[in-house]
């Protein structure tokens, strides 16, 4: 019994109130297309629903008819298995209707409800169908159920159980996808959803369409966010390979100053960015008027003195007084305070790229960043195998795959300039910006695709 309840999942349901006719009648719908009409009164309809059972054994349980799972492997064997939970579901609804009091349970997601080649009606049809109601919104609400707790209590938050049913059904489509195989996904929800201190479903779904809005660091990578921070202010690779800097105490010291959160398990740190949030789906009246951001906390990653941390700029000061040097850092680091965790590598790469050779240029620089575009080597490789693994790739053809080409390609880029040291791609994006040494020569510097 219990291995037949878990395999309903598996069955396919077609309404069909005639039986065989209206069994025949919705198979010659799918088949007919715009010829349906004229074909209608010349087919034996009976027939038709009987070679559709043929082809789909099942059986009919009162005006529905039950196509048999195509596998039915059984998972529970009695005493010696533990009993299998009910997974997979995002939101659980039991509804209730002025001809069923009784009501009967809806189970969310429902793919059919965004069209199945088989043609079976989903969970949400075949609810209608129970309660005998055209919407949704004519049933009570009897409980509610979700499976991700910092949705809170759903059924508080909803005057229209047509709309609560329609993020039940997104939050649905969202857990199962996990970002399209994106590396650490679901961490990184979690992660952001505490760090909002997230109790609504429309939050809840707002937040993982902007995961791109937070910073996220594994508490197991901690020494390699402090290397990397070091690199970036030009400590030598000696003095950080050296076994004398404490780094995860380091690590923790600049997170908790740059604003981070580490979550209530430990496992990551976490906090938002200067990107754009975009709220799809919570009401106007639940968008706070300023969204929490790492500039509310205090301090941030960047080092005081920039000229004398990035190791491109620490050699052009030398034509300018102590004062000249404050007001030339003072303007790169404001710039770079508005370009959030990146800003500094994309300084460096940007410098790297125009071989920078004067201060007054990296000024220009620092203030026109928007001129370039700029893509995270690492994040972008690990996206694109993610990508390209679910799309059937064989995971050794991917050490033959030409990355920074798919990245050109998929970014608009006419060109691309690696650089490696900060690990970034790089392309100029606004031509119009050029430094006095440039003006004179035509086309980009970086090597054409």
């Amino acid at each position: 019994m219990v291995n037949h309840v878990l395999a309903l999942r598996s069955c396919a349901v077609y309404l069909a109130p005639d039986g065989y006719e209206g069994l025949g009648k919705r198979a010659l719908r799918r088949m007919a297309g715009m010829a349906m009409d004229e074909l209608l009164p010349h087919v034996d309809l009976k027939a038709l629903g009987m070679r559709f059972e043929d082809q789909h054994p099942g059986v009919f349980v009162e005006d529905r008819f039950v196509a048999y799972p195509s596998e039915n492997t059984p998972v529970y064997h009695g005493r010696d298995s533990p009993l299998p939970e009910d997974e997979g579901w995002s939101v659980r609804l039991k509804l209730a209707s002025a001809a069923v009091p009784e009501g009967v349970w809806l189970r969310l997601p429902d793919y059919q409800s965004i069209g199945q080649e088989d043609g079976s009606d989903g969970e949400i049809t075949v609810a209608k169908d129970a309660l005998r109601v055209q919407s949704l919104d004519e049933c009570t609400l009897l409980e509610a159920q979700c499976a991700l707790a910092e949705a809170g209590v759903i059924q508080e938050q909803y005057d229209s159980i047509e709309d609560l049913v329609r993020n039940g059904n997104n939050l649905g489509f969202v857990l199962d996808e996990q970002g399209q195989g994106a590396e650490h996904w679901r961490e990184r929800f979690d992660a952001a959803l505490e760090y909002e201190e997230c109790d609504r479903l429309r939050l809840a779904l707002d937040i993982s369409q902007n995961l791109n809005c937070y910073e996220w660091i594994d508490s197991k990578k901690l020494r390699e966010f402090t290397v990397n921070h070091l690199r970036s202010c030009g400590v030598s690779k000696e003095l950080t390979a050296s076994g004398a800097i404490h780094m995860k105490q380091y690590a923790k010291a600049l997170l908790r100053d740059a604003g981070y959160l580490l979550t209530g398990d430990g496992s990551a740190y976490v906090t938002r960015n200067d990107r754009t949030f975009s709220y799809n789906y919570s009401m106007d009246s639940e968008i706070p008027a300023a969204p929490k951001t790492a500039q509310d906390q205090k301090g941030n990653l960047l080092p005081d003195n920039i000229l004398n941390a990035v190791p491109a700029l620490s050699g052009l000061t030398s034509d300018f007084s102590p004062a000249e040097t404050l007001s030339i850092n003072a303007i790169i680091v404001k710039a770079l305070s508005e370009r959030g965790p990146d800003g500094l590598r994309q300084l460096q790469t940007a410098l790297e790229y125009e071989e920078c050779d004067c201060l007054k240029d990296a000024v220009e620089i620092a203030t026109h960043l928007d001129c370039y575009g700029f893509i995270d080597i690492h994040s972008f490789c690990e996206a694109a195998k993610a990508e390209l693994l679910s799309k059937g790739i064989d995971e050794r053809a991917l050490c033959c795959f030409d990355y920074e080409t798919y990245a050109a390609l998929t970014h608009g880029f006419g060109f691309i300039h690696p650089s490696r040291n900060n690990g970034m791609w790089l392309c100029k994006t606004d031509q119009s910006f050029q430094l006095p040494k440039w003006q004179e020569k035509i086309g980009p510097t970086g090597p054409a695709m």
